[in-house]
């Protein structure tokens, strides 16, 4: 754009972005021959995220990454404290969850701080409904400290936000017993919340194809320290942080989760009369192999040894599409 002595311009200019962080410069210069002594109100730099798309199911990849580094979209306003990922214990699954750490955050402002899954579309029309499911954990010290954690759902980046969850004081509270610092060890330590998207998106006119995602979002009043883990987007009965049935009397292990370049042990409560299928795929639901536990066995050793370090889905189906999902996490 060239500008004459006393002109301005304001438009709008379409530049790509990738997935990710970007930096975009713009500079201004003269046409003329002549030296500047001045320069540094001549060109300014922009860096920001785009936020990325995933498919269904989506897990929450806290096992293998900073938060700063995963697909999580992470705002922090104010530039100070933040959520961040810390070692806990007391669930089946993983050995890391996310944080949010209030107690040392000074001043108490309602200062806000958003967890942000990436796009995603519900994208189906069939009978299962989209569910979301996660783990959280809090201590509750006083009714001064009142910390909150909202759940929404966003619409179109943003353009609409819808009010999912929203818990604070003694509704956040599952632990009241003198822990400082507070770390969830314990399964009694931790709750969890399921929650219908289906249902909520046809109560709200949402799309089976709007771009969708999902924020936890904390308002701080200096109490103590909440954590979340196990979130899960899914469909239908494919919820991988829960030990499912094939039938009534099925159950299933799988061990050792986490893995290193051990076989991994699938082991069956009782044999099949069919064979088993057998999916192992990434968090992208792209498929990394397959194969077949035949009928009469209980017990089949899975070599993982090919996969990259990461978190993995594990899809076993029966006759008549009965299914059951494990996550594990390969070290």
């Amino acid at each position: 754009e060239v500008l004459l002595p006393g002109q301005s311009w304001q438009g709008v200019i379409n530049i790509p972005a990738s997935q990710g962080f970007n930096e975009i410069q713009f500079h201004a210069s003269l046409l003329i021959d002549i030296v500047e002594t001045d320069r540094v109100n001549n060109h300014r730099m922009l860096r920001f995220r785009k936020a990325g798309n995933t498919t269904i199911p989506f897990f929450d990849a806290f096992e293998t990454h900073a938060i700063a580094d995963s697909d999580w979209l992470l705002l922090n306003p104010d530039f100070s404290r933040t959520w961040d990922t810390l070692r806990t214990a007391g669930l089946n699954h993983g050995q890391y969850a996310a944080r949010m750490d209030f107690r040392n955050y000074n001043p108490r402002s309602f200062q806000r701080d958003e967890l942000i899954t990436p796009f995603f579309t519900a994208g189906f029309t069939g009978t299962d409904s989209l569910y979301l499911k996660f783990n959280y954990a809090y201590r509750f010290i006083h009714q001064s400290l009142n910390d909150s954690l909202h759940i929404y759902l966003i619409r179109n980046c943003d353009a609409q936000r819808y009010p999912l969850l929203l818990m604070g004081n003694q509704s956040l509270g599952t632990v009241n017993q003198n822990i400082n610092p507070f770390v969830p060890t314990q399964p009694e330590h931790w709750a969890s919340h399921t929650i219908n998207l289906t249902e909520f998106m046809q109560q709200n006119g949402i799309s089976n194809t709007d771009q969708l995602m999902v924020a936890f979002t904390t308002l701080n009043r200096g109490g103590s320290a909440v954590f979340i883990d196990n979130v899960a987007i899914f469909r239908g009965n494919d919820d991988p942080t829960a030990i499912q049935v094939i039938n009534n009397e099925l159950s299933i292990d799988l061990f050792p989760n986490p893995i290193a370049n051990e076989n991994l042990t699938i082991r069956l409560s009782q044999e099949l009369l069919q064979p088993l299928r057998i999916e192992v795929m990434d968090l992208t639901g792209r498929v990394e192999f397959t194969t077949h536990l035949p009928a009469k066995q209980f017990q089949h050793e899975l070599s993982v040894n090919t996969l990259a370090k990461g978190i993995y889905i594990l899809r076993l189906q029966a006759e008549g599409n009965n299914t059951v999902v494990r996550r594990f996490v390969k070290l």
